[in-house]
């Protein structure tokens, strides 16, 4: 075995060139040079000798790649785009192409491992415009809005006008439905000669109840369990008064919100909302003297 004098491939002994040399020449040959003019005594159809033995002679001539070019110059151009293909294809010898081929190969499988890779850990995208305003934590919920306090105003009506007596109303935050009308509750807290009574001023009379003259009430402050007591009511029949007044006013003293259920006369129970904090700041020192209480 040697090796092809144009592309270096191993061919046989007794050839100068290997196949696919041998087959371009022909190619270019053919291509390239114009036809032979008939010979007389000779149809058009059939070859002269000379004709017969032009590959053999381009065969054994330079490199094909370099001999083509030289030979017919203006030829070039006419050469279609197909017949260009196979002449690139000579410059690689089969190792080349093996050599390249792997090279694609582990090209092709490192960067599928990179996009992989990739694919397990990227990040997510945030949508929001703003990351801060994303990461914002939520408003608290706002305090609720109280619209009643305490009042002295209305002392002289409470006491009667009395001397050395003393009155706290508290309005309810709600009003509340009586029959054909509505109406909001009032929490009273009075002195009268040093005797202290607490009542809800109802403005209006209270259900009637088999066997008693009191009434059922429920209330209760701040978070604790609500109570379910009997109170009496005033000769009036419009207010409901708590059994020891002293007792319940220091338990409102001391709360800051207070829920007192009842019912009516001819309607549903209701209940009315008080925000009873502030009382201790309302009581000035002659109030306290009157009423007894130590501030």
């Amino acid at each position: 075995m040697k090796r092809c004098a144009s592309c270096g491939r191993e061919v046989p002994e007794t050839a100068t060139v290997c196949d696919l040399c041998e087959r371009w020449a022909a190619d270019q040959i053919q291509l390239t040079s114009p036809p032979a003019s008939p010979q007389p005594g000779l149809s058009a159809s059939q070859p002269s000798a000379s004709s017969s033995t032009a590959p053999q002679r381009v065969a054994s001539a330079a490199p094909p790649i370099a001999a083509a070019p030289q030979a017919q110059p203006t030829q070039a151009a006419t050469v279609p785009a197909a017949a260009a293909q196979p002449r690139a294809a000579m410059r690689f010898g089969r190792r080349e192409m093996m050599i390249v081929a792997g090279a694609l190969v582990v090209g092709s499988a490192i960067t599928f491992a990179l996009g992989g890779s990739r694919g397990g850990t990227s990040p997510t995208v945030s949508t929001s415009p703003n990351r801060a305003a994303a990461k914002t934590t939520p408003a608290a919920a706002p305090a609720p809005a109280f619209t009643q306090t305490w009042s002295t105003a209305r002392r002289p009506y409470w006491t009667a006008n009395q001397r050395h007596a003393a009155a706290f109303e508290l309005p309810a935050e709600n009003t509340v439905a009586i029959w054909m009308n509505y109406v909001r509750p009032i929490l009273v807290v009075r002195c009268m000669n040093k005797r202290i009574e607490t009542f809800v001023y109802t403005g209006s009379a209270l259900k009637i109840e088999p066997n008693t003259e009191d009434h059922s009430v429920n209330f209760h402050f701040d978070g604790e369990a609500a109570t379910s007591e009997r109170w009496p009511d005033s000769a009036e029949h419009d207010a409901l008064f708590a059994p020891d007044g002293a007792a319940f006013a220091q338990r409102v003293l001391a709360a800051k919100s207070f829920r007192f259920g009842y019912t009516p006369h001819n309607a549903e129970s209701v209940e009315a909302q008080f925000h009873v904090d502030g009382l201790t700041q309302l009581i000035d020192p002659a109030a306290a003297k009157d009423c007894g209480w130590q501030k």
